[in-house]
């Protein structure tokens, strides 16, 4: 035992307790420990000091330095339990000793963010009534329990109160995404409400918001918080958004007569000047009770849709201009039929009317070369054009069937659309559908970066993709966001599972490397990757199903620290998985003779392990090495490299797996 270990156990063994000893008991003596700490840390005693005071703390379990020294050096140690410092923290707080238990707070914060350390500081400043110091602990607070919603609703209200609006927006904003994970649609309803106040004109976060809120609650509290966005809505006469409301309303409730009243209000205000307007509502029985609402509404929209100058599409004939409506009849000028007369029954079921900026009006009235020049300069315009000509919501596919072979070639197309998925990617103009995720829509307000990678992560199927949307979002913000917490629980949700495979394993792997960087987002399991491992029925079969190649590194880093016999594991992963770290770990670990049996053994049967006998031989291309160090012959060597191009070139012309023979033909070459 060193000279600082009987230090700390002489004052552990002569230490009182008893609650006078407890209230005597001074923020000077803790830093005083702190003094010691720094020597335990200078000789890196850290691990027998937690086991000596482990064992003091058997017999006497309130013992305040065992506690302290313990709880710190396993907050340095980043370990997950801190059972320590918070027994050490609640006994000062059962003797209402606020200043030490502020004092002890804060020290566990040294260390980073801890939900535990800030509720303990909010209990302190509450108690002392130093609410000037509260905001500053809330903030910290939300930025690492993301199941709070309360306090952030506290902060919303105190930005308000200081007449920061913007400021209370952004809490109001987070805050009601909050309480609708926590279905309290009380609370939901308020804020919806406080924000309608502020900003009424921001329907697409409205929208983004009731869409969530309808996959939890029930329908009549989606009405609700619609029929609360309406009013300033239809009061600023913003018709477009007004009517979307209503639609969304009486696709909730198709009963509801007073939305049916008012969209046939706003339909009326928005076509005031169309010459047929009266006309439409009668014929599409708009405002008649028996008619199905939904079915009068779309009869009404074809129906407007026609009036003089109106582009429309015939299957047959292609895109035409109205040129005049006579009663009933309606003459179309199309590209291939001039002049045509039909009924207007009839063009309502068999024309679809386009706006003037739809991508099939712009091909028939643009020359092709003066719009392809366009398309070709101007990918943003483009997609926007081809999104909207859609109903604002149109795929990859789609566009492509647009542009080739009409205005671009499929070689063009390749390189366009290259351009054309960055400008999806990255500029704020465009999201993903939320109805369907493989979707782009345009929208009215820019996309924020949060949410933009949000929505690529939704979108993603691919599990190994998604640990690069979300590694890539930490690269560019904090996990301070409620759309990380999100993405983030996706992985955690796999560390429930009873069956490992290998999204299980990956993603313990990706939550312990993110929990590094940031230990307050640590899940705290009950198990490690001992218990893991031990639970993983064929551990070859699962390894090569990790595609990432970090991923699959940590993977044999953590067998090699948590496993005993990972030589073995290593030796036998080798010849599917070829990696110098395997190699230079098993010979660090002084087992030189098991790799030069492994790579005899592959040299020997070098028509069995391809793969591996090209990657020794690419790897150790010196002479000397393969007689010195593992008993071959450099001429054995490449003897078999001849065969086995002899071999790749015959399974090649007899189509056997071709494309790995074709790869390893060309490594063997060169």
């Amino acid at each position: 035992m060193s000279a600082l270990e009987k230090k700390i156990s002489e004052l552990l063994n002569e230490e009182k307790w008893t609650r006078a000893t407890l209230n005597n008991y001074s923020v000077n003596q803790f830093q005083e420990l702190d003094e010691l700490l720094k020597e335990i840390e200078d000789e890196q005693l850290e691990a027998e000091v937690i086991q000596l005071c482990s064992e003091h703390l058997e017999h006497s379990r309130n013992s305040i330095i065992a506690l302290y020294l313990t709880g710190l050096l396993s907050m340095k140690r980043q370990q997950i339990d801190d059972s320590s410092i918070v027994n050490l923290i609640n006994i000062f707080v059962d003797n209402h000793r606020w200043n030490v238990v502020e004092f002890l707070a804060k020290a566990i914060l040294n260390y980073g963010e801890n939900k535990f350390a800030l509720k303990t500081l909010e209990d302190c400043y509450n108690n002392d009534n130093r609410e000037e110091l509260l905001v500053d602990i809330w903030e910290r607070l939300i930025r690492i329990d993301y199941e709070e919603a309360a306090i952030v609703r506290k902060l919303a209200e105190y930005f308000e109160a200081q007449g920061n609006i913007d400021g209370a927006i952004s809490y109001y904003k987070k805050s009601i995404q909050r309480f609708i994970s926590k279905t309290q649609y009380a609370s939901v309803r308020d804020i919806w409400q406080k924000l309608v106040e502020f900003i009424p004109e921001d329907y697409e976060f409205f929208f983004q918001v009731e869409y969530r809120a309808s996959k939890i609650f029930n329908s009549e509290k989606s009405v609700q918080l619609l029929e609360d966005l309406y009013p300033p809505t239809q009061a600023r006469e913003d018709w477009d958004v007004s009517i979307e409301i209503l639609k969304r309303i009486l696709n909730y409730d198709s009963k509801n007569n007073w939305a049916r009243n008012e969209i046939v209000n706003c339909y009326s205000s928005k076509y005031a000047e169309h010459s047929h307007l009266e006309e439409y509502i009668r014929l599409s029985n708009l405002t008649q009770g028996w008619r199905n609402v939904l079915e009068a509404i779309s009869d009404f929209e074809k129906h407007i849709s026609f009036d003089k100058g109106n582009f429309v599409f015939h299957k047959s004939w292609g895109v035409g201009v109205i040129t005049n409506i006579i009663d009933d009849n309606i003459e179309v000028d199309f590209v291939k039929k001039r002049g045509h007369s039909m009924s207007l029954k009839m063009a309502v079921n068999a024309l679809q009317s386009l706006n003037k900026d739809h991508i099939w009006v712009l091909k028939s009235v643009f020359p092709k070369d003066q719009l392809k020049e366009k398309i070709k300069s101007d990918h943003v315009w483009a997609l926007s054009t081809i999104i909207k000509s859609f109903d604002n919501s149109a795929d990859l596919k789609k566009i492509k069937s647009e542009l080739v072979p009409a205005i671009l070639t499929a070689g063009e197309w390749t390189s366009w659309s290259t351009a054309a998925k960055e400008k999806l990617k990255k500029e704020p103009d465009f999201g993903n559908d939320p109805e369907k995720m493989d979707h782009y829509v345009v929208r009215d307000k820019p996309m924020s970066y949060e949410e933009r990678t949000y929505n690529s992560f939704k979108t993603e199927k691919n599990f190994f993709n998604k640990i690069h949307y979300l590694e890539e979002f930490l690269s560019n913000e904090d996990p301070d966001s409620d759309y990380f917490a999100e993405m983030f629980q996706y992985f955690t949700g796999f560390l429930k599972s009873a069956n490992i495979n290998a999204q299980v394993v990956c993603s313990f792997l990706f939550v312990n490397r993110i929990s590094r960087r940031f230990p307050f987002l640590a899940p705290n399991l009950d198990w490690g990757f001992t218990e893991l491992f031990e639970d993983i029925e064929e551990f070859n079969s699962l390894f090569m199903e990790i595609v990432d190649v970090d991923l699959k590194n940590e993977f044999l880093t953590s067998v090699k620290e948590n496993v005993e016999n990972w030589p073995d594991i290593f030796l036998s992963i080798f010849p599917l998985y070829q990696s110098k770290y395997i190699i230079d770990e098993l010979k660090l670990a002084g087992l030189k003779k098991r790799v030069a049996e492994l790579f005899r053994t592959i040299v020997d049967r070098y028509r069995d392990y391809r793969d591996s006998f090209l990657w020794l031989a690419k790897n150790y291309s010196h002479e000397s090495t393969w007689q010195e160090q593992f008993g071959i012959t450099y001429e054995k060597v490449l003897i078999n490299l001849i065969h086995l191009l002899d071999l790749t070139y015959r399974d090649i012309l007899n189509k056997k797996d071709a494309t790995q023979n074709r790869k390893i033909n060309r490594g063997v070459e060169n």
